[in-house]
Order: structure tokens, then C-alpha cells, then sequence
């Protein structure tokens, strides 16, 4: 069986971080019916609807899991402004370099509002 676990706010906390001045920003979040979290780290280079932007990092609770043989791609399918919403989504395999190293499948669809 595969988890798929679900945040959605109110109730859970999603947020975007990042100073909207480095190349990077995160999105993530706090499931709170089962204490799950989770972290995306996005390159926000050129980043525009329809765009797609390198993953850097997914973090999931204990894990952290990075593109290692090939990159994995994010498409930005909403880029509102600043107060609106952005949305994407990814598929791609992910590695825990931790030993003993583990790839996985992951497939993440992801909308918040942007706040930067």
C-alpha cells in the first residue's frame, strides 16, 4: 500500500518561505490528524507559468530524499501574484543518501498562495 498523505489548510498548515531573494524558495507543510510534514525546495529561477523549475530537495518527516541520477522536474501550472496562488507538480525518482540508500517514486501535486 502506498501513503498518500494530504494537507489542506485551514486545518493543517501549508505554507511558502523564502525572502524572494535567493534562488531557491520552499513550500511545505504540517498534516495535523497525523503529525506528517513535508518540505519542496524549488530553484525559482526564471520562474513563470508554464515553466518549469529543477527540484532541489523533498523532505518528508525523517527523510530527506534529492534528485541524485537524473533531475527532476517541477511544472509551475499557476503562478498568480503575490496573495494568489501558485500550483505545481512533480514525478520523478528520488534517493535517500543515508545508508542504506533507497530510491523512491515520488509523485507530488502541490497550491498555495504565493507570498513573494
Amino acid at each position: 500500500m502506498v501513503r498518500r498523505p494530504a494537507y489542506t489548510a485551514p486545518g493543517d498548515s501549508v505554507y511558502m518561505s523564502g525572502n524572494g531573494t535567493t534562488t531557491s524558495f520552499s513550500i511545505g507543510g504540517f498534516n495535523t490528524s497525523n503529525q506528517n510534514n513535508f518540505q519542496i525546495i524549488i530553484d525559482r529561477n526564471n520562474i513563470a507559468l508554464n515553466s518549469v523549475q529543477p527540484l532541489i530537495s523533498f523532505y518528508n518527516g525523517q527523510t530527506q530524499l534529492d534528485p541524485v541520477s537524473a533531475p527532476v522536474n517541477v511544472t509551475i501550472t499557476e503562478y498568480g501574484a503575490i496573495g494568489q496562488f501558485i500550483a505545481g507538480n512533480f514525478s520523478g525518482v528520488l534517493t535517500n543518501q543515508t545508508l542504506p540508500v533507497t530510491n523512491y517514486n515520488v509523485t507530488c501535486s502541490f497550491r498555495v498562495r504565493r507570498s513573494f
